[in-house]
């Protein structure tokens, strides 16, 4: 019980501090003072983060021992994070923040390059920290769950109807943009998958800029998009083969956007 309310409450902070209060702050507030107030948030919550998955280490190698790696490669994780590629992306944040760049600051380009260009490679080291901590925490409570030990049951539960989780109802421009977004990776990769990619991005920060959803569906649609944004990075930061890889993976991932998302009517 313990160890799956840490970890309910570190994955829930992860999509609170990264991308419900970011897009909310920026949305409310300048850029020169929105960077100050989300550098010290975030300063505060990666220390609370590394403490929270270090709790839930200790408590899944008292539940499991060496089978705990999981949750210890994400208390890794977090602590690189704090110590290390944090406090790195707060140095370059404060440069941004100095710099004369003073031009809007949308919501998907915050969570994609921090604030400016400055910080966009520390920003990224950040969320690919995050990234291997969610992970680990996602593991850690697959195996709570009793997901590896199904095959050792005698008799297996049957499902009933009301097993499987409602679809989050999502406002019909957003769904339409992420089909839109599906589209594109798709076409994309058609053409080789290795060529332009700017209008990725550009349907990226259309489903920010024309969501309308609020509430638990809204919590349930960052946390599919989250994942989503380290993918887009990759594509427009290499080329090739490694950029069609990226790509993709960004057309896997938007292909299970309909099993768990539908259209609000």
């Amino acid at each position: 019980m313990v160890e799956a309310a840490l970890v309910a409450l570190a994955l829930s902070s992860v999509l609170w501090v990264l991308v419900i209060q970011s897009v909310g702050l920026l949305r409310s507030m300048p850029r020169e003072r929105f960077l100050p107030v989300q550098m010290q948030l975030v300063r505060v919550w990666s220390v609370a983060l590394a403490a929270i998955t270090a709790l839930v280490a200790v408590a899944a190698v008292l539940r499991s021992g060496l089978s705990a790696w999981p949750a210890l490669g994400a208390t890794v994780a977090a602590v690189l994070c704090a110590r290390w590629a944090i406090p790195r992306a707060l140095r370059m944040g404060g440069a941004a923040l100095r710099s004369e760049e003073s031009a809007p600051m949308s919501a998907g380009g915050f969570i994609a390059d921090g604030g400016g260009a400055a910080t966009r490679v520390w920003h990224r080291v950040v969320l690919a920290c995050t990234a291997a901590v969610v992970a680990g925490l996602a593991m850690d409570a697959h195996a709570l769950s009793g997901g590896g030990d199904h095959a050792h049951e005698i008799m297996p539960v049957a499902p009933h109807a009301g097993y499987a989780r409602a679809r989050a109802r999502i406002d019909p421009v957003t769904v339409e943009n992420i089909h839109g977004l599906e589209r594109a990776a798709a076409a994309a990769l058609s053409n080789g998958g290795s060529g332009d990619v700017r209008p990725l991005r550009e349907g990226w920060n259309r489903i920010f800029a024309q969501c309308t959803t609020r509430g638990p569906d809204h919590d349930r649609l960052h946390g599919f998009l989250v994942p989503l944004a380290a993918v887009l990075q990759r594509a427009e930061s290499s080329e090739g083969a490694a950029r069609q890889s990226a790509v993709r993976a960004l057309v896997c991932e938007l292909g299970r956007f309909d099993a768990g998302f539908e259209a609000a009517r």
